[in-house]
């Protein structure tokens, strides 16, 4: 399968809707590069993008009316997907032919939402839980394991949304992030994917996967580490927009082969150089 023609669209949106876009492929040489990263956590997953050549005409008009971004890449062979999309956080004009746009997926939602609200007594947290999404105004992608709990006196909440998810999610065992503007529910260390995407030499794994170094200690490729090591493992390989945290992974090579989950994912390429990659930190199923 051929994996050497690339192709890249930016889509700035206003409000809402899709603005303007830009594309790198067979039929357009503009140059884009990103780096987006995405985590586990609470924390606003980051991407920058930077344009090189756009009109000066289209360089005003993401610094006025950009308020959102998509990025979607991939290759001429197997297609595009979507690497990110979030609310635009800062415009920068580095020289008069590359803008920088940096983003972040869930910033302006989860920084700024707050709930004022008391629920009658006999409230489920489920229900909590629903007018906690609806204070948010963004779609679930993925809840699992919401204890089933029922307040007899009631609940009152005022003050961030977040800081109420992060309650339920104590009471219920789970953790919850927000990706690609959706959030995401699953048990403490669970996963989203049901399916395990195969990540081996012939499928794109780059290299030799190794545990990450421990603090103060470096470590060479291929480091296996010993039997019940509990370090994360981290690998390359080429772009794929499907990996996303909580992502499962059959990862099969010759220091490391079994079942991994996805904790973090960087996406990290140049239209124009020969950087076109993830970069994902995972561990173990079951740790």
């Amino acid at each position: 399968m051929a994996y050497w023609i690339r192709q890249c669209q930016v889509m700035v949106r206003t409000e809402g809707v899709l603005g303007r876009s830009w594309t790198h492929g067979p039929d357009s040489d503009l140059r884009i590069s990103f780096d987006i990263t995405h985590t586990r956590g609470r924390d606003p997953n980051t991407a920058k993008v930077l344009l090189y050549g756009l009109r000066p005409d289209s360089r005003q008009w993401i610094q006025e009316y950009g308020k959102g971004i998509t990025v979607a890449a991939g290759y001429v062979s197997t297609g595009s997907g979507d690497l990110f999309r979030g609310d635009i956080t800062e415009v920068q004009l580095l020289d008069d032919r590359v803008i920088q746009v940096d983003a972040g997926d869930g910033d302006l939602v989860i920084g700024e939402r707050k709930v004022s609200l008391a629920m009658r007594p006999g409230v489920t947290l489920g229900e909590v839980f629903a007018e906690l999404q609806n204070t948010l105004g963004i779609t679930v992608r993925h809840a699992e394991g919401l204890a089933d709990v029922t307040y007899l006196h009631g609940v009152s909440m005022f003050g961030s949304v977040a800081t109420y998810l992060d309650w339920i999610c104590r009471e219920s065992g789970c953790e919850w992030w927000v990706q690609d503007e959706q959030l995401v529910i699953v048990p403490a260390g669970g996963n989203v994917e049901t399916e395990a995407q195969v990540v081996s030499p012939s499928t794109g794994l780059i290299g030799v996967p190794k545990r990450k170094a421990k603090k103060g200690r470096k470590v060479s490729e291929g480091d296996a580490g010993s039997p019940g090591d509990d370090r994360a493992i981290e690998w390359v390989q080429l772009l794929d927009s499907r990996m996303r945290p909580g992502r499962m992974v059959r990862l099969e090579s010759e220091a490391f082969t079994g079942g991994y989950k996805a904790n973090k994912v960087k996406f990290v390429g140049d239209t124009h150089d020969s950087t076109w990659e993830c970069q994902v930190e995972g561990s173990e199923i079951g740790t």
